[in-house]
């Protein structure tokens, strides 16, 4: 029964006994479906769920490394039951780039993005969703390491296929027009960035409306870009309206709610050089 259980998101918090946690060891320890769901979940809860941590710290070391060991026997368990090109072991290869690339060591994490990209090319072709998803994720590690013109690259073929094989207005798309103009925004090509951070935010507001978390996001990163190209009065307005929505969501004292405060604290100072009636202005409305 706690088995079972176990094998539910959240479930194992609300059972937290010794004897649940040594039920998905043991199945773990097995080779079979069972064990590669026990695995999974095993690196779930130590990856993600505080609760879980906390319930049985003495039983583990650093977390992240408890979940790293599970991901990895989550792709042997993948490759033993399933096959060595199942898309089980794609999967298992894409979470453990992840937590690679969580834990800063991006070569580790680049071998296994290819080795999931291999595979997803391989069964499922190019032209597939999940394809463009490895690919997409292999742009956002080229960003962490520096290497603009690659992520820009894998970028543009994630959004390429992303934009063959699904809606206009699917929010994956909306993700690899943000992603890539992120990589645009690195190599310091700002009209560009803009033009995909914009694709982005028309297909979010069409879906999901103007009031919503990740716009508000998206409305300050924006607004940083206009700032970068020294356009302050535009830069403010994007990023009073991040700040509007960063309130709201995320309370007033949340790291992005911070961060957006002294950003426009920052285009303010800008504005202060050139327009000093307009930064008369937006005083007087705070």
């Amino acid at each position: 029964m706690l088995l079972g259980l176990a094998f539910r998101k959240g479930i194992l918090v609300k059972q937290s006994t010794p004897y649940a946690v040594d039920l998905l060891l043991s199945a773990a320890a097995k080779t079979s479906e069972a064990s590669l769901k026990a695995a999974e979940q095993l690196a779930y809860f130590y990856e993600f769920d505080s609760g879980f941590r906390d319930s049985f710290s003495n039983l583990m070391g650093s977390p992240s490394r408890e979940a790293l060991k599970w991901r990895i026997r989550c792709l042997d368990l993948s490759k033993d039951v399933f096959g060595q090109n199942s898309r089980l072991a794609a999967i298992a290869y894409n979470n453990l780039g992840l937590l690679y690339d969580k834990l800063g060591e991006y070569d580790k994490a680049m071998d296994a993005y290819k080795n999931d990209l291999d595979i997803c090319l391989s069964v499922l072709g190019k032209e597939h969703a999940e394809t463009a998803t490895t690919y997409d994720n292999i742009a956002q590690l080229f960003i962490r390491m520096n290497d603009y013109d690659r992520a820009i690259e894998m970028g543009e073929i994630s959004l390429g296929i992303k934009l063959r094989v699904l809606d206009a207005d699917d929010q994956e798309v909306a993700r690899s027009y943000n992603n890539t103009a992120n990589a645009y925004l690195m190599k310091g090509e700002y009209g560009k960035a803009l033009e995909y951070q914009k694709k982005a935010i028309d297909i979010r507001e069409r879906v999901l409306g103007m009031d919503d978390a990740d716009i508000a996001v998206m409305y300050y990163n924006i607004g940083t870009v206009y700032a970068y190209m020294e356009d302050y009065k535009t830069a403010t307005h994007y990023c009073r309206r991040a700040l509007t929505l960063m309130v709201k969501y995320f309370g007033s004292e949340h790291i992005k709610t911070r961060t957006a405060r002294e950003t426009l604290g920052s285009i303010s100072t800008n504005i202060a050089r050139t327009d000093e009636g307009y930064l008369n202005e937006i005083i007087i409305k705070k």
